[in-house]
């Protein structure tokens, strides 16, 4: 029985992912959260490469929040 709610426990977890991914696949904007998503990137790398400047990126009025246009990351990750 543990190892059915376990399979269980997992199909949905898998479930709620890929409609969290199909939900943020058909934005044009993305936070920070979502690059990482939709890159497969962790957060950590995804601040790494914008305070290198390695990925395309812009900033908010106050500078607090981070944001990428999926088409630019798209392109980034096509070069």
């Amino acid at each position: 029985m543990n190892v059915n709610f376990n399979l269980q426990e997992a199909f949905e977890q898998m479930r709620a992912e890929q409609r969290q991914i199909s939900l943020i696949a058909a934005k044009d904007v993305f936070n920070v959260d979502e690059v990482a998503i939709y890159t497969g990137f962790s957060k950590g790398y995804i601040y790494k490469l914008v305070c290198t400047g390695m990925i395309p990126y812009y900033k908010s009025n106050g500078g607090k929040c981070t944001f990428f246009k999926r088409e630019e990351i798209n392109s980034w990750l096509c070069k």
